[in-house]
């Protein structure tokens, strides 16, 4: 049975950085790919935001309904880390920052964790 990485985590966790560095075919639930891991014949990993417990559970069943073994990694930094990261990313134009800024404060406001995650610490 393959493994599905479900990688979440805020914006500017590093959740894209560390999914590419794993050697695994990386799919992201925000992209147009987004549904491409349900035919991946290996290991592989989809990238999502999921804050909340029942996100998490819900992709967890997804993954087993398509026949694979789920795995929640997330993607654990600092708010303000986070907060810094999205401010380099979107430069000097002001709403696309307060957005980015905005998305990273409502992820940490709807986390809640998940019995079967696992903390991966990104500095």
């Amino acid at each position: 049975m393959p493994t599905l990485y479900i990688v979440t985590g805020p914006p500017g966790s590093g959740k894209t950085t560390y999914s590419t560095q794993q050697d695994l075919p990386v799919f992201d639930h925000d992209l147009e790919n987004k549904h491409d891991w349900q035919q991946c014949p290996t290991d592989c990993i989809l990238n999502t935001a999921a804050p909340s417990r029942e996100n998490k559970e819900y992709w967890r069943a997804k993954a087993i309904s398509h026949g694979f073994q789920p795995v929640v990694l997330v993607m654990w930094v600092p708010r303000m880390v986070a907060l810094q990261r999205m401010q380099q990313r979107s430069g000097r134009v002001k709403t696309q920052r307060n957005n980015l800024s905005k998305g990273v404060e409502r992820w940490y406001r709807e986390y809640s964790p998940h019995r079967e995650e696992r903390r991966v610490h990104s500095s």
